[in-house]
């Protein structure tokens, strides 16, 4: 048993404030809790789950689509 994870994207204003979600260009979604700081919650080439003070948030965008947690 696991974890699916349903993505929706949606047009967003430019400025977000934390705590946010944001995606990069590569789909890395992660939740953010301050300035370079945050969790995966999905990815191709990270582990869900990971946390990490120094992402570099130039690389992401603000996300305000869906994000739909369930057990698989």
């Amino acid at each position: 048993m696991g974890i699916k994870v349903t993505i929706n994207k949606a047009e967003v204003p430019e400025k977000s404030e934390y705590p946010c979600l944001k995606i990069s260009r590569l789909e890395t979604l992660v939740y953010f809790t301050g300035p370079r700081a945050g969790t995966v919650l999905s990815a191709s080439f990270r582990h869900v789950g990971e946390y990490s003070d120094d992402w570099c948030e130039e690389n992401f965008e603000p996300f305000s689509g869906t994000v739909t947690l369930e057990n698989d």
